[in-house]
């Protein structure tokens, strides 16, 4: 309801309050927002013990329409394959792969800010 408000943020899979969770050779392809972030595996909130195993993103475009109007309450776009949110705890990401991305303000396979994802080998 907000001027300028672009729409949610699109992610493939989402983890809140989630806890000692596995997540093996799953994948999220085509994801796009006209005006947010597209995000393929988002870990978020009090999130912790996550494992991902072998999980895939590809073709992934934020930020379609092209960049927010300068008064948009909306973050500019990013196309993200893994995020890690401040409030999340232990992250293990194995053999994660993200590709064919785009984003108006730039791709990230990924996007962490707990300080707790460990990241082992990324695409073979």
């Amino acid at each position: 309801t907000l001027p300028g408000y672009g729409g949610a943020e699109v992610r493939g899979y989402t983890f809140a309050g989630s806890h000692e969770v596995t997540v093996t050779r799953s994948s999220a392809s085509g994801l796009w927002s006209a005006h947010g972030t597209a995000i393929g595996f988002d870990v978020m909130t009090d999130s912790s013990d996550i494992h991902l195993y072998q999980d895939s993103i590809s073709h992934v475009s934020a930020g379609m329409t092209g960049p927010n109007p300068p008064s948009s309450p909306t973050a500019a776009p990013r196309a993200i394959g893994f995020h890690a949110g401040a409030e999340s705890g232990y992250v293990r990401i194995v053999r994660g792969c993200a590709t064919d991305m785009w984003g108006v303000d730039g791709a990230y396979v990924l996007d962490e800010y707990s300080g707790y994802v460990e990241m082992i080998s990324a695409c073979d």
